[in-house]
């Protein structure tokens, strides 16, 4: 849960320098919101005990690892979006893909004279089938939001499904209670941030409304009917004149 923000920060880093997305005031509230639970996230992390020295190695990994998952939201919604792809038929050429770095990245092992073990367990299969069928509706859903929203619409479901499972981690394995109330508070804090991030949650104070789609939809259309006012009224003007100078003529 505490390195997964780095996906939300690095998604909406690239989705302003390769989306030219602009960020107003509701935007940076949401990320001063979004930090300060973050930190508090990591805090609660090193209280109980996730973070180690020794683990260093295997942090510095994820963390390179979700900042490619937050560039890798946007690339596709670059596709999606330039490139007219439709999110099935991106999911395809990406499983076609995987697949075959999967197959050369087994006869490099091959070749390397390191023995794969499968196992036989019928329960493990039945497993796996399942966590696939699992990854790929999740992978579908995604590419969906990414396509008919933003990048930033998938941050609320990466919360949403992290926090699941950390309270369930937590539970199974006899954590604090107070560790795990800590955490479900910061984590709807950091939910409730994404939220106005996306603007799926609009706060009518302190300005925050002046620079959201909805505030644009609105002054758009009150330009609009300004416009259609004026030529009503210009319509009017002419027919006016035009009736004056035939009276005159008569």
């Amino acid at each position: 849960m505490w390195l997964i923000s780095i996906v939300i920060l690095s998604r909406n880093f690239f989705s302003h320098y390769l989306l030219k997305m602009e960020l107003y005031k509701h935007h940076f509230v949401s990320l001063i919101i979004f930090l300060i639970g973050y930190s508090c996230m990591g805090i609660l992390a090193f209280l109980a005990d996730d973070f180690t020295i020794e683990k260093l190695p295997n942090f510095s990994f994820f963390i390179l690892k979700y900042i490619l998952i937050g560039l890798e939201d946007v690339l596709n919604k670059i596709l999606l979006t330039n490139r007219f792809m439709l999110p099935h038929l991106l999911l395809f050429w990406r499983g076609l893909y995987n697949s075959g770095m999967l197959i050369i990245l087994v006869l490099i092992l091959k070749l390397a004279g390191i023995e794969i073990i499968l196992r036989t367990n019928i329960y493990f299969y039945m497993i796996f089938i399942f966590l696939t069928f699992v990854f790929f509706f999740s992978s579908l859903i995604t590419m969906e939001v990414i396509y008919i929203f933003s990048p930033q619409h998938v941050s609320f479901l990466n919360i949403v499904f992290q926090v699941c499972k950390l309270i369930f981690y937590r539970i199974t394995n006899g954590y604090s209670l107070i560790i795990v109330i800590c955490e479900i508070i910061v984590s709807v804090f950091m939910i409730f941030s994404t939220l106005i991030f996306s603007e799926i949650i609009i706060i009518n104070k302190w300005g925050l409304n002046e620079n959201t789609k909805a505030a644009f939809l609105i002054k758009e259309k009150q330009e609009f009917e300004d416009e259609i006012g004026i030529t009503e009224l210009m319509d009017n003007y002419e027919i006016e004149d035009e009736e004056n100078e035939d009276g005159d003529k008569n």
